[in-house]
């Protein structure tokens, strides 16, 4: 013990006497593994880890799939299809399969009309099976869950509250337990308040109530109602409960024909389920921090051979009196370590900077529906991540000066100067880390451009429409109203009539969603008119927006043939639709599709004949739409919806919008809840938030390594111009001019750079096709791009070598011919 004591106290000083080789090595390697803590933590969050569910890797979800069709939605979404929720009736086949569960269970989606607690306020609520809670391993924070006998009508008015209501609307108050409140005007009481960790499923649920259905609604096999949870019994494997989970699938296809034909069961692990979106730009922020992590070891590599050049002296001086070889590789290794530890630190720093701004750069409107991503920060895997990573790179360097110290005699050392006779082959191999910091700066710098610029492609596309002076608001009406489409109608009539009366109005617009918006959209299968499907599952699916008149002119979308809704496309008059400029090409090949006629399918049952009156240009929906979304659109008289959104273009501000809109809703029903409150700018902006976080990221990292490759190729040229220094002074002796002298030294960073440059170029094609192979929006590998960053890294590269060549350039030639 005391040995080591010493030999770390000796350490400390030999790296005390070098302290910018320390802090050099120290720094380059705190930013290689503080991005991949950083990246570590994220992946953990969003991939490994994003529900705090015990035993998370035994829990399932269940969706009902239906064959991908090009041009669909469900095109959009993967190999599996388009995923929907799972009707009632399957999910109760779903549930007595109990084999291999432990617990099974389902939740769906909904609205309340929270009454009698402050202000009037929609809030998010979830109808939840008996199982739902088992399934996730979920208990409460206070007070209880569901009892079995809940969920039967009538004695279901019962509700489990989220931690952000009972903190937002109920003041934290322990005695909220047994409390009532008021839903869609009827009484429930509060049972139990979940932990804060408890948010499922993702979206921001402020309330869950038992699901108390009547026989002829747990029936039902057409209404898409359910995502659906399980949990395997221990033991089970993934593969044995997806066999059990496809004979319910095949005797439900055998049984009911007309609802499941094509159908079938897409059983995943809870996690993926989830987290799939994530899955790419979390491999490639990892892929460009292990990026940034070799450039670092190849930069502290290079410093590493510079000092061994210089340290060889000093160990053979110690060898000579009396130190083995055993203590100086102790040595070694003792300064490793604490270059290593401080390194760690210093990265472990780093990372948590990172990760808080990671954390709030993305709308809170938008992080509810990423798993784990309130939970991003640095835990326990992340530390044993760190400390692994440091403990791999402290072992790396102090393994090579090792085996170089065993395999060439000391003695020599101490014949020779201590600046002088560079050994050829270190030079060469500090000459080739250098150019492979510049190849590997290069490709991961073209790959940040790539991403750069096919992101900002991707959020230019929402230019389909015109975001300026627009501001949107939901209005989503009580269940009481929701059943009655006429009440629905008049109301929606009175709401659109007093906001097109606000001055200052230049349109005023019904939607059921609006464009950019991340929120889930409603799509029912197709049929054309003379082209009936073989099957139902052939059926193209489509998109379906209902909306009232003016709804193009707010946003300004133009309308490519045809007409708009008139007043009179109500109730009792002709069906109509206008159609997507996309799903009119494929109606007739010449876009001409007015006056044809098309029905949508509810499940299997088809709708009435629609006589198609107008074709409107295509609108990008969702930034990761690769192809247009077959859309189309119904008057909300004929195709009413309890939750609308109004448009309001402006003459002016939008936010000037405000109040009055506020008025004219309550002025039709003052207990009239308005919620989500937002400009179209501001829609844009969230729904691109993640593109422009990944950019930002991948940006950052190619800073970085940038940085790094810039102080490589200037430490190298530090060091070899002192290991020229007698050279220098020879030749400024013999007349040669400084000018000549920063001529020559930066003649090799020159030439550092342009092989770098060479060697990094095809790597950089081959890592552009693999990028967009992998994450869309990915700009294809162009020539233009690659010299423009060549370009600036090879003028990064030249200026870095500019410091030691005027150094070079000052040297006193009488003081360099005296040196040894």
């Amino acid at each position: 013990m005391i040995e080591a004591a010493r030999t770390f106290r000796h350490a400390f000083r030999s790296l005390a006497k070098n302290p910018g080789f320390s802090l050099l090595a120290i720094g380059t390697l705190a930013l290689g593994i503080g991005a991949n803590a950083a990246v570590f933590s994220v992946a953990h969050a969003l991939l490994l880890r994003p529900f705090p569910f015990p035993h998370l890797e035994r829990v399932v979800s269940i969706l009902e799939s239906l064959p991908a069709k090009a041009g669909s939605p469900a095109s959009h979404e993967g190999g599996e299809g388009h995923r929907s929720l799972v009707p009632p009736g399957d999910a109760d086949d779903l549930i007595r399969e109990r084999g291999p569960w432990q617990s099974i269970g389902a939740c769906g989606f909904g609205d309340f009309r929270l009454g009698g607690i402050g202000d009037p306020e929609h809030v998010a609520g979830s109808p939840v099976t008996e199982g739902f809670f088992a399934a996730l391993g979920a208990a409460p924070e206070l007070g209880r869950l569901f009892s079995p006998d809940e969920h039967v009508p009538g004695r279901d008015r019962v509700a489990v509250v989220s931690d952000g209501f009972w903190r937002r609307r109920l003041a934290a108050s322990p005695a909220a337990v047994g409390s009532a409140m008021n839903l869609d005007g009827r009484a429930y009481t509060i049972v139990g308040v979940m932990p804060r960790s408890f948010a499922y499923p993702p979206g921001g649920v402020d309330v869950w109530v038992p699901w108390a259905p009547t026989p002829a609604e747990r029936a039902d096999r057409r209404i898409p109602t359910f995502l659906m949870v399980a949990r395997r019994r221990p033991g089970t494997s993934l593969p044995a409960a997806r066999a059990r989970v496809g004979a319910v699938e095949a005797r439900l296809r055998r049984d009911y024909p007309e609802t499941f034909g094509g159908k079938s069961f897409l059983t995943v692990p809870l996690r993926d389920a989830h987290s799939g979106p994530m899955a790419p730009f979390v491999v490639v922020f990892e892929a460009a921090a292990l990026f940034v992590l070799v450039i670092a070891c190849v930069n502290v590599a290079s410093l590493l051979l510079a000092r061994g050049a210089r340290r060889r002296r000093e160990l053979a001086i110690r060898s000579a009196l009396g130190a083995g070889r055993g203590r100086l590789i102790a040595l070694i290794a003792a300064e490793w370590t604490l270059l290593a530890g401080a390194a760690a630190a210093l990265a472990l720093w780093i990372a948590d900077a990172a990760l808080k701004l990671i954390r709030v750069a993305l709308p809170s409107s938008i992080a509810k529906w990423l798993p784990g991503w309130t939970a991003i920060r640095l835990e326990t895997p992340a530390l044993l991540f760190t400390a692994a990573v440091a403990a791999g790179v402290g072992l790396l360097f102090s393994a090579m000066p090792a085996l170089r110290l065993r395999r060439t005699s000391l003695v020599h050392s101490l014949g020779g100067s201590g600046r002088a006779s560079a050994d050829p082959r270190r030079a060469r191999t500090q000459t080739a880390l250098v150019i492979a910091q510049v190849a590997l700066a290069l490709v991961l710098l073209s790959g940040a451009a790539f991403l750069l610029r096919g992101f900002r492609g991707l959020i230019g596309a929402y230019r389909d429409f015109d975001p300026d002076g627009v501001i949107t608001m939901r209005i989503h009406l009580s269940e009481e109203t929701r059943g009655d489409a006429s009440r629905q109608a008049a109301f929606f009539d009175r709401v659109l009539a007093g906001l097109r009366a606000i001055p200052g109005v230049r349109a005023a617009s019904l939607s059921k969603q609006v464009p950019a918006d991340l929120g889930p959209f409603p799509a029912a299968g197709m049929e054309a008119e003379g082209r009936a499907a073989a099957s139902p599952s052939e059926r193209p699916l489509v998109d379906v927006q209902a909306i009232s008149s003016d709804y193009f002119r707010s946003l300004r979308i133009p309308l490519r043939s045809g007409r708009d809704f008139r007043e009179g496309d109500a109730p009792g008059s002709p069906e109509v639709a206008i159609v997507s400029e996309e799903l009119a090409r494929r109606l007739d090949g010449k876009g001409g599709a007015a006056g044809r006629r098309i029905r949508l399918f509810a499940g299997n049952d088809p709708g009435p004949w629609i006589t198609i009156v107008g074709v409107a240009s295509d609108v990008r929906q969702y930034w990761s739409d690769r192809v247009p979304r077959l859309t189309v659109y119904r008057p909300f008289r004929q195709a009413p919806n309890p939750g609308m959104f109004a448009i309001l273009r402006s003459a002016g501000d939008p936010g000037a919008l405000l109040a009055p809109a506020r008025r004219a809703v309550a002025a039709v029903d003052p207990a009239q809840p308005v919620d989500e409150i937002r400009t179209m700018n501001g829609v844009v902006l969230e729904s691109t938030a993640m593109v422009r976080i990944a950019a930002g990221l991948l940006g950052t990292t190619a800073v970085l390594a940038l940085l790094l490759a810039a102080i490589g190729v200037g430490g190298l040229i530090a060091y070899g111009v002192a290991q020229r220094t007698k050279e220098i002074g020879i030749r400024m002796a013999l007349g040669a001019r400084p000018s000549e002298i920063v001529r020559l030294v930066l003649q090799q960073g020159v030439t550092l750079g342009a092989l770098g440059l060479a060697f990094g170029a095809p790597l950089t094609f081959g890592l552009g096709r693999l990028l967009g192979s992998i994450l869309y929006g990915v700009a294809q590998p162009d020539p233009a791009t690659i010299v423009a960053v060549g370009a600036a890294l090879g003028g990064i590269a030249l200026a870095s070598a500019l410091v030691p060549a005027l150094r070079a350039s000052r040297v006193d030639p009488m003081t360099a011919l005296r040196e040894e």
